[in-house]
């Protein structure tokens, strides 16, 4: 009888190809806070470390949850130009982060890497961090040949990135890369861990990412797992900000309907009376109620959707012209409703994609971007 092995002797394609192929001695490391490349979607980058997506302070104020989910880079980007035919990561990260059984590891803890040609975002490689990394990895993508190219660089999900290097060969230029065109300013995404990308395969994948490069669009992401509540000190931060426009997705944190009521609206308000022009979209919990392992009955998850409803009634009926409601619930429906989702809740791939489908022509319309 055969044995058992390796499955990587029979699919080397299964391996983290991360093998430092070019001679060293060809490339320089340089970190990133010193190098003329443009931050998108963390907060002073070039002075905090780790790196992260709110103060601290602020973060704390807010809850443990949120202070710890802070350091998570969800939605950091870097941008930039570049004629190296070689791009490398030194990346130092947490020690070990536990790994997720229902997402991959490359969407907790790697990188994305894109290319910018003709305007659109072109996919180039993912930058794999190996199962057994530890504190932190290397990794490369060797281009065809040497020509100026502009790159978009997404971070991990889930992991804090402490430190990251950037290698290129020693007689590369790097200048910045182009501005986001859909606006001047970034849209703010609030909510859960849909928001936050759990359970996307990778950091390219989820429905914000997706969004970004369909529409040329920069944005914030400030999802925060398990820890989205609404919280006064969350809505003062949220007004704090200054936002092309706001995605409040959060209800699916929400413990009771009870507690919905009293922090939907409110942090609405709270944001509206800050930003009296500013479009704001409101969407509920992604998933469908038979979809869900948290056993909400179904005039439960209605309560809550109507929650959200009247929070959208309400500022209609005020006269707020820049108010947008999107039925989230639906999205899934006619795709087997779980058969979108990693475990009934978080959205696989699929998910992600009908999500930042039913998003974009909403978002398009508060952008003022034609159809």
């Amino acid at each position: 009888m055969a044995e058992f092995f390796d499955i990587t002797q029979v699919d080397p394609n299964l391996l983290a190809k991360n093998e430092i192929t070019v001679p060293p001695e060809t490339i320089v490391y340089r970190d990133v806070r010193s190098l003329p490349v443009d931050f998108y979607g963390l907060w002073e980058p070039r002075g905090a470390s780790p790196f992260r997506r709110m103060p601290s302070d602020v973060a704390e104020s807010v809850s443990r949850g949120v202070f710890n989910l802070s350091h998570q880079t969800a939605g950091g980007r870097i941008r930039f130009q570049t004629d190296s035919k070689v791009i490398a990561i030194h990346v130092v990260q947490r020690e070990k982060l536990r790994y997720f059984a229902h997402m991959t590891f490359l969407g907790t803890s790697g990188f994305d890497l894109y290319r910018v040609e003709d305007g659109k975002q072109v996919f180039t490689k993912s930058l794999l961090p190996p199962v057994d990394r530890d504190k932190g990895y290397d990794a490369l993508v060797e281009m065809p040949d040497r020509r100026m190219r502009e790159y978009i660089l997404d971070f991990p999900l889930y992991d804090w990135v402490t430190d990251l290097s950037l290698g290129l060969e020693k007689t590369a230029k790097l200048e910045g890369g182009s501005p986001y065109t859909a606006a001047e300013k970034p849209v703010v995404f609030y909510g859960p861990s849909t928001l936050q990308g759990g359970c996307a395969c990778r950091p390219g994948t989820y429905h914000c990412a997706l969004l970004s490069r369909w529409l040329d669009m920069d944005y914030v992401n400030l999802g925060f797992s398990g820890s989205a509540l609404g919280e006064p000190e969350m809505a003062n931060y949220l007004a704090s900000l200054d936002g092309a426009a706001y995605v409040l997705e959060y209800e699916g944190n929400a413990p009771t309907a009870e507690h919905l009521r009293a922090t939907h609206e409110p942090l609405f308000q709270t944001i509206r009376a800050a930003h009296p022009d500013t479009p704001i979209l409101i969407a509920g919990h992604w998933a469908p109620p038979d979809t869900r392992p948290d056993e909400l009955t179904g005039a439960q998850q209605a309560e809550r959707g109507a929650v959200i409803r009247d929070t959208y009634d309400h500022a209609v009926a005020a006269g707020d012209k820049n108010v947008y409601y999107l039925d989230s619930q639906s999205v899934f429906t006619d795709y087997g409703g779980a058969d979108c989702t990693v475990d009934g809740v978080h959205p696989n791939d699929l998910g992600f994609y009908l999500m930042a489908k039913a998003e974009e022509p909403i978002l398009r319309k508060m952008l003022g971007l034609p159809d």
